[in-house]
């Protein structure tokens, strides 16, 4: 009896073993969605950038009590004091050669540019190579060669509704993604001066 109950859980544990197995198999198949899959491809190129601004301080210009005339003098008069401040922001590597594409807010008035490639904490000092405030678009350049890439798709049919995936490294914590779809293809926006700027509208949070 006790011989015919071993020999049945076997048979049991036999089946279930593979069950199971082909059970896991589908259920990681099935996490790696569309969205996964691009996300995989493309993060690799995704790039946070830091900037360093000298500021000049404001003078004040109330009296000091207890200053010596010389001192109100160098205060009003002299070299007016600066500080750096730092903004960081997201970019994305578009040509192997280094270049990369970015927001014109994130460098503007920007003394100095870093770059963190997403593999590793060493920073890679950036040139900026030319911005167009009037389309918030800036490119940049960093020493180096095969770097991973995320293409530039050329001008063509977009459709409402289709997936946008939003992939940024902002804060210099890692990749953040968040996903939506195409409101408008071809958004057409009066910039300044009679210019018309035409962006892909979309929901996905930025």
């Amino acid at each position: 009896m006790i011989r015919s109950e071993v020999f049945v859980l076997r048979r049991i544990l036999l089946f279930l073993v593979p069950l199971l197995f082909f059970a896991h198999l589908t259920s990681a198949f099935e996490r790696r969605t569309p969205v996964v899959e691009a996300v995989a491809k493309a993060g690799p190129a995704v790039v946070n950038i830091r900037t360093e601004q000298i500021v000049r301080a404001t003078r004040s210009w109330q009296f000091g009590f207890g200053e010596s005339l010389f001192d109100e003098f160098y205060r009003y008069f002299g070299p007016q004091p600066t500080y750096t401040t730092q903004s960081l922001g997201s970019g994305v590597i578009v040509d192997a050669r280094g270049y990369i594409l970015t927001n014109s807010h994130v460098i503007a008035q920007a003394s100095k540019i870093f770059v963190a490639l997403p593999e590793g904490k060493t920073e890679l000092a950036a040139t900026l190579i030319g911005s167009a405030p009037e389309v918030d678009l800036a490119l940049l350049k960093v020493e180096g060669e095969n770097f991973p890439t995320v293409p530039l798709r050329q001008e063509g049919e977009l459709y409402p509704g289709e997936t946008v995936i939003a992939i940024g490294n902002p804060l210099g914590l890692g990749h953040s993604v968040t996903t939506g779809v195409v409101s408008s293809p071809r958004r057409r926006l009066a910039i300044e001066d009679g210019f018309f700027g035409v962006f892909i509208q979309t929901d996905a949070l930025i």
